[in-house]
């Protein structure tokens, strides 16, 4: 018996270790499933689908990219790295509130005998923090396209018109 469990050991480390290059290679093309690359792993430098380059296309749009953040000065990238800083730290205490209004929110729905009332109002408390961070992130696109020269504008512009209507897979 004392022999045989070592055995069982080394024999489950074989199983469990050949299977990840395996795995590792299935893994690989996640996302690819539906007729990208089926069955294949996705070289991405030798993959058509990713060849997006300045003048690249996507979903039959025009597509740039991020070319203006290639061409900034370094007095912008200071000046930019500045705004980020200030505007992520509003959004942290932001985004902190709004979780907490619906801690409290979820609070109150497992309630008994709870007035919808008191839900819409804490309803709109969790909206307004939403319109307060969308506020401020878009005035922050405003200021920093306006610190952009005329020809890093059209590239801004591309990549920010390129989002309209497109659904964001993230939660809140």
């Amino acid at each position: 018996m004392k022999n045989t469990i070592p055995f069982i050991i080394a024999a489950c480390f074989a199983l469990l270790t050949s299977g990840i290059p395996y795995v590792a290679a299935e893994g690989s093309h996640k996302g690819h499933e539906k007729g990208h690359h089926p069955g294949k792993m996705c070289l991405e430098k030798e993959c058509k689908h990713h060849k997006m380059g300045v003048q690249g296309k996507k979903d039959g749009m025009h597509f740039m990219g991020a070319l203006w953040k290639k061409t900034l000065t370094e007095d912008q990238k200071k000046q930019f790295d500045q705004m980020h800083l200030a505007l992520k730290k509003e959004k942290t205490v932001l985004n902190a509130q709004k979780d907490l209004k619906k801690a409290e929110l979820h609070n109150l729905i497992v309630q008994d005998n709870v007035e919808f009332q008191i839900i819409k109002a804490k309803i709109k408390e969790i909206l307004d923090i939403k319109r307060s961070i969308m506020e401020k992130k878009y005035s922050h696109m405003v200021e920093m396209r306006e610190a952009l020269t005329p020809e890093q504008r059209i590239s801004f512009d591309m990549g920010v018109l390129g989002r309209s209507g497109k659904a964001r897979k993230k939660h809140q």
